[in-house]
């Protein structure tokens, strides 16, 4: 059975199980976007009265996926978790949780953008609509090594301005 995110319910408890033993319930996109899912619907179920998140096998979870622990994948859950707050913005009946959502967040989010001008660029962003690109060594960038001997990718020709260049080439402006 392929990686999966499975879900039961029995009465108000809703168990859900993160399944991928192989790796340690390591979890991929999907499995990301399927949890995403599964706590969506279980969102504002006024019978629901516990959540049990467990996972299959030896292991609870091992964390993401390192398989998919390219920028492009980090970027990918970035937007999914982006959509789900953005969600959440347009209830008014979700305001009073944002607030103290954005209240613990406040020790490790750092910005000087106030909650309204959060709210307004959250709202103007069109991610499903969004342009996907990576930059990787099969394009502009470059295998390398920095000095204290970490493996690093480079812009070609140590050329930085090759990467607004490529980016614009490919939003096609």
């Amino acid at each position: 059975m392929a990686a999966d995110i499975l879900s039961a319910r029995d009465g108000g408890i809703l168990t859900v199980t993160l399944f991928n033993p192989d790796k340690f319930n390591a979890l991929d996109a999907a499995m990301w976007q399927r949890l995403a899912e599964v706590f969506a619907a279980a969102d504002g179920d006024d019978t629901l009265r516990c959540v049990i998140v467990r996972g299959a096998g030896a292991a609870f979870a091992a964390g993401g996926d390192l398989a998919e622990g390219t920028d492009f994948a980090r970027s990918a859950r970035q937007q999914i978790l982006i959509k789900a707050i953005v969600s959440k913005m347009t209830q008014i009946s979700e305001w009073p949780h944002l607030w103290s959502a954005m209240g613990a967040l406040q020790k490790s989010i750092y910005t000087n953008l106030s909650a309204y001008d959060l709210f307004s660029f959250v709202r103007k962003m069109d991610l499903n609509n969004a342009k996907r690109i990576g930059l990787t060594n099969q394009n502009v960038l470059v295998d390398g090594t920095s000095s204290d001997g970490q493996y690093i990718l480079q812009p070609r020709d140590g050329n930085w301005s090759l990467i607004p260049q490529y980016i614009q080439q490919q939003l096609g402006s």
